[in-house]
């Protein structure tokens, strides 16, 4: 239910996002008309190489997300992984997604 299903959802992220970055993870949003926020990713093959490197992250990205979701607004949100992910620790994945779902929290009116 709080997940992005659809290669049209994920392009109606993609095609007017805003975007939160720092060194692990780019991450775009948009409104959305669910009435919650609702979670995609796009982890590629060519930052991450290994399958296992690649479910990490995802686990580490859902557990973050289940965490904050309730303080979320209604937005549909893609986290891409970037190079510095490869190496990250769990602690500091972590980190890194809660400041960005502060930044998404303050930028978007609760409705």
């Amino acid at each position: 239910a709080y997940r992005l299903q659809n290669a049209g959802e994920f392009r109606r992220v993609f095609q007017k996002a805003r975007r939160s970055q720092d060194r692990y993870f780019t991450v775009l949003h948009r409104d959305n008309d669910a009435g919650e926020a609702r979670l995609g990713f796009a982890v590629a093959k060519k930052v991450l190489s290994k399958a296992v490197r690649r479910n990490r992250v995802r686990r580490i990205c859902r557990e973050s997300f289940r965490h904050q979701r309730e303080h979320l607004p209604a937005l549909d949100i893609i986290i891409l992984a970037r190079s510095g992910a490869k190496t990250a620790s769990n602690s500091e994945m972590f980190a890194s997604l809660d400041t960005h779902w502060a930044r998404l929290a303050s930028t978007v009116p609760h409705g």
